[in-house]
């Protein structure tokens, strides 16, 4: 699944390059130059979340912080809303890095395959950097430990659905999602956190006559 979601590189702008503002370009339909202004990132400064946030409620785009697990991005990405992840760019394998850059790393999740999360690289181009396959466990380890930040798994969410596009292969290498990867997706979109609240909530919305899933 992939949502539809132009790509926006960060580099080869008239303004100074980068990822963040670059996510908010591709989610607003914007310019990075644009985006920067919107972000109001100080001179010789890169954004930040709090940037991020502002930049697209200046578009009237509304997001939330969280700090997800790679099976809760799943869940929101089959809702429709993509995720704004931080990743250690440093630790990201060379055949899917786009750049020699190593640090901190703006990306957006914005599809997902069998055993992958599909994400825009704004380091890449419109060819090489649109929907490049992060396998689970990858993107789960690369979320942690980010250089300058404290916390692991930093996400924004962002509130409003977008439309998705054909189906997608799985991915050449990747395998499965394990089971309880899979419950754990279930759980998220039924709103709940263990099999007997999922059943009874199952049990509730067939008896409305609504499906469940």
């Amino acid at each position: 699944m992939r949502l539809s979601i132009p790509h926006v590189t960060q580099t080869g702008n008239a303004a100074r390059n980068d990822c963040g503002p670059a996510v908010v370009a591709m989610l607003a339909g914007s310019t990075v130059e644009e985006a920067i202004t919107a972000c109001r990132v100080p001179a010789n400064q890169s954004a930040h979340v709090g940037d991020i946030m502002r930049g697209l409620k200046y578009f009237g785009i509304q997001s939330k912080y969280d700090r997800l697990h790679v099976a809760q991005i799943r869940g929101y990405l089959a809702d429709g809303y993509p995720v704004i992840c931080l990743i250690d760019y440093g630790r990201v394998p060379d055949s899917l890095r786009r750049s020699q850059y190593k640090g901190a790393h703006f990306v957006l999740a914005c599809g997902y395959d069998a055993g992958s999360i599909l994400v825009h690289d704004p380091l890449g181009s419109a060819e090489t950097g649109a929907y490049i396959p992060y396998q689970d466990v990858l993107l789960s380890a690369v979320m942690r430990h980010v250089p300058g930040n404290y916390f692991n798994d930093q996400c924004l969410i962002v509130m409003g659905e977008y439309e998705a596009v054909e189906e997608t292969a799985v991915s050449p290498g990747t395998e499965a999602a394990s089971p309880a990867l899979q419950l754990l997706v279930i759980f998220k979109r039924l709103g709940v956190t263990d099999l007997g609240a999922a059943l009874v909530r199952i049990g509730e919305m067939e008896r409305g006559g609504r499906r469940p899933l």
